[in-house]
C-alpha cells in the first residue's frame, strides 16, 4: 500500500517565501465558481487526462448560459429544454461550450472519457431534429421521447450521433427526476462503451442476451456500442421496480450496481444474487444489488446488500481501484453493512448514512464502514437527499463524496471546513485502501449545498455540485463569482451550479529540508541540481501551474543529479520528488529561460 508520508511545496519567488504548516488536510481552495443560475441543471461530470473539467446536464429556456463562439450548437433549440456540454481547464476557464438539443426537451445525463480524451454522452430527448447524424445506428426518432448517444472530440466537435431505444414518456419531464437511471463509461482500450438506461420497449435486448424479456412497465437496458456508434449487445436488467444506478469497468469485466424493489405488496425472490454470492437474499423489500458481467454481456456474479432497513445508492457509486471494487450507499444499522474493526462499524438510529464497501473482484467482501454521526437537530428534512458518490487518485486512494445532515465523523482535525454550517452540505472524505479515513471536509454555507462525484487529477481535486447558498461558496475574480436567481424557478428550488478547486497547501520550508534533499539554485535558468546525500532511488516529475506532466525523469540515485529545463518556458513549476520508499516531496520552482 502506497502510503503519502510528506507532501508539500515551498512558494518561492526570488527568495521571497509563505510559510504553512501541516495540517491532517493538507490542501488549500484554489478557487470556487457558480455555474449559470436556476436554468441550469447538472446531471454528471467527468475530467480528462489532461485535467480538465466536463460538465452535462439541461439548460431550460431563458437560463443564464451562453454556447461559446463556432461551438456544435450555439443557440437553444427549443422545447422546455436542452442539453449542454461544457469543458472547462484546470484554471476555471470556459475552453468551449456548447447547447445539444433541437425542437423538443432534451437532457445529457451521462458522460464518459475515452482513448484519446474522446467524449462519449448520454441523453434523451423528444427532438425529431438536430440529434442524430447521418448513417448512425438509428437515424429517427421512434417514441415520444428516445434515448441518444453522442460521440465528441476534445475540441468539441461531433464526429456521431444516434439515437437508441424509445418510450412513449413526456420529453419535457425528462430531466431531474432520472438522472440516476442513466450512466455511460467508456474502455480505455477502446473496446467499447458501456451504458444503462430504462425503456418500455419489448424488442430492446438482442438474440440470446441475459435476460431477452422485459420484465417491467420501465425495465433497466444494459447495452454496449462500439467506439464507431454501432450497437454490439443489449440485454435487459431488472424485475418489478428494480432500477440500475451505477455503472463501471474492469479489466476482466463490466459491473452494474442498483436497487431492487419488491415492495407494494412485499414479494421475495432472488434474481439479484447468484449462488454461494456475499448476499443470496434480500434483507428487505428494498435492497442494493451489485452485479458483475463479462465484457460479452454474461452474467458472472450478482449479490445483494442490505440488511431490514431499506438501503439506496446513486449515480456514480461503483468503482474499480487496482484490480478491487468499490461501492457507495445508504443504510441505517451494521447488519450485514459493516465489518468488525472498520472505520465505523454503527450507524445512526434514525438517518440513511453513507458507507463505502469493499469487494475484491471474485464478490468476496473485504471490509465495510460508515462515515457520519450525530444528525442535526432540523426538522421535516427529507432523509433521501442524503448521497453518496465515489472518485480515485492514483495511489489507489477512493475519495466519498456526497451530502449528509451528520455532524460527526465526517471532517477531520485541520479541515478546511470542520463544521457543518446548512442543514445539508456537501463533504469530501478520502478512505486508503485498509478502510481508515485520510481526511474529510465539509464544503457548504447556511443554506442547502449538493456535492456530486469529486474530480481527481495528480494531487489537485474538485468537488462540483448545487447549491442554494449565496455567499461563502465562491472566490473573487472566478467566472462566476455571484449567485444568480435568474427568475426561472418552476420547481421550488433555486439553485446554482458550483465547482471548487483544492490543491495541495504550502507547508513549511523546514519539512523540505527535513528529507534531505537539497534543489538549487532556484529560480533557475534551463537546469538545476538534485542533491541526495543518502543515495535513495527516486524519480522526478515537473508539473505546470495546471497540473499537467511537463517533464518526468527516470529513476535516480546519485549523490547530485542535474535536471535540464532548457525546453520548459519561463515560469512556475511543481517539482515533485518520489522515492522508492514513496515519500513524495514537492516544491515550487521558477524557472527564468
Amino acid at each position: 500500500m502506497m502510503k503519502l508520508i510528506q507532501l508539500f511545496y515551498i512558494i518561492c519567488f526570488i527568495g521571497l517565501y509563505e510559510i504553512g504548516y501541516a495540517q491532517t488536510f493538507d490542501y488549500q481552495r484554489g478557487w470556487a465558481t457558480y455555474f449559470g443560475d436556476e436554468g441550469v441543471n447538472l446531471s454528471d461530470n467527468t475530467i480528462d487526462s489532461e485535467g480538465n473539467i466536463y460538465l452535462v446536464g439541461s439548460v431550460k429556456a431563458g437560463s443564464v448560459f451562453s454556447a461559446t463562439t463556432n461551438a456544435h450548437q450555439v443557440s437553444f433549440g427549443g422545447g422546455s429544454s436542452d442539453g449542454f456540454l461544457t469543458k472547462l481547464n484546470p484554471a476555471g476557464e470556459i475552453l468551449w461550450s456548447t447547447f445539444i438539443g433541437g425542437e423538443s426537451g432534451d437532457a445529457i445525463l451521462g458522460i464518459t472519457i475515452g482513448v484519446d480524451n474522446s467524449i462519449y454522452l448520454l441523453g434523451r430527448t423528444g427532438s425529431a431534429n438536430g440529434i442524430a447524424t447521418s448513417n448512425a445506428w438509428q437515424t429517427n426518432i421512434e417514441g415520444s421521447s428516445d434515448e441518444f448517444l453522442a460521440k465528441f472530440n476534445t475540441y468539441g466537435t461531433r464526429i456521431w450521433s444516434t439515437y437508441y431505444t424509445g418510450s412513449n414518456s413526456d420529453p419535457d419531464a425528462l430531466v431531474t427526476s432520472i438522472t440516476h437511471s442513466y450512466g455511460i463509461v467508456a474502455n480505455k482500450s477502446n473496446d467499447g462503451i458501456y451504458f444503462y438506461t430504462k425503456t418500455n420497449k419489448t424488442n430492446a435486448a438482442t438474440p440470446n442476451a441475459f435476460q431477452t424479456t422485459i420484465n417491467q412497465t420501465n425495465n433497466s437496458l444494459i447495452t454496449k456500442f462500439s467506439v464507431d456508434g454501432q450497437r454490439i449487445w443489449a440485454t435487459y436488467y431488472g424485475i418489478n421496480s428494480s432500477n440500475i444506478y451505477s455503472i463501471t469497468l474492469g479489466l476482466d469485466g463490466l459491473y452494474v450496481a442498483g436497487v431492487s424493489r419488491d415492495c407494494f405488496p412485499p414479494t421475495t425472490n432472488s434474481y439479484f444474487s447468484t449462488p454461494n454470492s456475499h448476499q443470496v437474499e434480500s434483507g428487505s423489500c428494498q435492497d442494493i444489488f451489485v452485479t458483475k458481467f463479462s465484457l460479452a454481456g454474461e452474467r458472472l456474479w450478482s449479490t445483494y446488500y442490505g440488511n431490514n432497513y431499506p438501503e439506496y445508492l446513486n449515480k456514480n457509486s461503483l468503482l474499480v481501484v487496482n484490480n478491487v471494487l468499490y461501492f457507495t450507499g445508504n443504510s441505517i444499522g451494521s447488519n450485514n453493512i459493516t465489518t468488525p474493526n472498520s472505520y465505523q462499524e454503527q450507524s445512526e438510529n434514525t438517518i440513511w448514512t453513507p458507507f463505502l464497501a469493499k469487494f475484491d473482484i471474485l464478490g468476496n467482501r473485504i471490509w465495510a464502514s460508515y462515515i457520519g454521526l450525530e444528525p442535526d437537530n432540523f426538522d421535516d428534512v427529507d432523509d433521501t437527499t442524503v448521497t453518496s458518490f465515489l472518485a480515485k487518485d492514483s495511489a489507489g486512494n477512493v475519495f466519498v463524496s456526497g451530502t449528509s445532515r451528520l455532524q460527526e465523523n465526517i471532517a477531520t482535525i485541520g479541515a478546511y471546513q470542520e463544521t457543518k454550517l446548512g442543514r445539508y452540505d456537501s463533504f469530501v472524505a478520502q478512505f486508503n485502501a485498509d478502510g481508515d479515513v485520510n481526511w474529510g471536509t465539509y464544503y457548504g454555507s447556511n443554506e442547502n449545498d449538493y456535492a456530486s462525484k469529486s474530480l481527481v487529477y495528480n494531487d489537485v481535486f474538485y468537488l462540483v455540485g448545487e447549491t442554494v447558498s449565496e455567499t461563502g461558496i465562491t472566490t473573487p475574480n472566478s467566472i462566476q463569482p455571484d449567485f444568480i436567481d435568474g427568475g426561472n424557478n418552476t420547481d421550488g428550488f433555486i439553485r446554482n451550479v458550483f465547482i471548487v478547486r483544492f490543491e495541495p497547501l504550502p507547508l513549511s520550508v523546514e519539512a523540505f529540508a527535513a528529507s534531505n534533499f537539497e534543489v538549487y539554485p532556484n529560480p533557475n535558468q534551463g537546469s538545476f541540481n538534485i542533491k541526495n546525500p543518502n543515495n535513495e532511488p527516486y524519480t522526478v516529475q515537473i508539473y505546470n501551474m495546471l497540473g499537467q506532466l511537463v517533464l518526468e525523469t527516470g529513476k535516480k540515485q546519485n549523490s547530485v543529479e542535474r535536471i535540464d529545463t532548457l525546453n520548459l518556458s519561463s515560469g512556475s513549476y511543481l517539482l515533485s520528488i518520489t522515492t522508492d520508499s514513496n515519500a513524495t516531496y514537492t516544491q515550487k520552482m521558477l524557472i527564468t529561460n
